[in-house]
């Protein structure tokens, strides 16, 4: 009877061996399939952020061309006029053409690197980034259309007083589509006025607040404004999608954008930012003299 037992025993073990195997075998199946599908929507959701980007250059083309249109169109007569003043020997009227020129190339190519750096299609890497620095990117973008629109602009921030621990670009991608809808949103608004500004949350995480003076949200809109395909603009002029890329940017470095009315009128977002982590703070301590 207890050899009978102990063979009865050996094949329940054996059993249970291929039933746990055979799990083991479906869950490592399960987990292959789960990494896939993740480098799957972590690709997509990259190429979503490259369309995005592109299509806010796209917006922007116009202003750019004019911007180098100036400088690029005086750099021709400044050129062609030192090539006279050489054949003349004008030699001094000549190098202080050429010094001009020189400027005005200086002058492109500051237009040209931040659209550059922009435009870029690189992975997300968190680094240390001057939250100052960041927003005078993105407004640097604009830079034709709030003038054009006479928006008033208000960075309350010092360069080098925040600093966060996130990707620069993707930063710069989500302050490009929250400042293009607010300047959208202030269109028809007799005082256009945007608003920067940078605190400590209770989370410890930074505050980076952007406020408008446009025409704000209603209840409705505020429960579906993080919703993919949900837009207040007019149709055809928006998919509806900035605000949940720019949200998905921001969670996937630790951090998270928030919506509500801003004070006096408008809309403010905040978009909440990781701090830089105790090691960086330590080897930056340690690197000063």
């Amino acid at each position: 009877m207890l050899e009978k037992a102990n063979q009865a025993l050996e094949r329940s073990v054996a059993e249970r061996t291929v039933d746990l195997s055979e799990a083991v075998t479906r869950l490592q199946s399960e987990v292959s399939e789960r990494h896939r599908a993740e480098q799957t929507l972590r690709a997509a959701q990259d190429e979503l952020v490259q369309a995005a980007k592109l299509a806010v250059l796209g917006q922007m083309a116009t202003g750019i061309t004019h911007e180098l249109s100036q400088p690029l169109g005086a750099i021709r007569t400044l050129s062609a006029n030192a090539i006279e003043f050489m054949h003349r020997g004008d030699l001094a009227t000549a190098e202080k053409n050429l010094g001009i020129v020189g400027q005005l190339a200086e002058q492109a190519g500051g237009i040209i690197t931040p659209l550059k750096t922009f435009a870029r299609k690189s992975p997300a890497v968190s680094v240390a980034v001057d939250v100052a620095q960041a927003v005078d990117s993105a407004l640097f973008l604009f830079d034709q259309r709030l003038r054009k629109q006479n928006v008033a602009v208000d960075r309350k921030i010092e360069p080098n007083s925040w600093i966060a621990w996130c990707d620069q670009n993707r930063l710069q991608q989500v302050l490009v589509n929250l400042i293009g809808n607010a300047i959208d949103a202030m269109a028809d608004e007799p005082v256009r006025r945007l608003s920067f500004s940078v605190e400590r949350a209770s989370s410890g995480q930074l505050a980076l607040a952007v406020a408008d003076s446009g025409f704000g949200f209603t209840e409705e809109a505020l429960e579906h404004l993080f919703e993919p395909f949900f837009t207040t603009k007019q149709p055809g002029e928006g998919l509806g999608l900035g605000l949940t890329i720019s949200r998905d940017i921001l969670r996937d470095f630790g951090g998270d954008l928030l919506a509500g009315p801003a004070p006096g009128g408008g809309a403010r977002f905040v978009v909440l930012l990781p701090p830089l982590p105790a090691t960086s703070i330590s080897a930056s301590d340690k690197a000063s003299p």
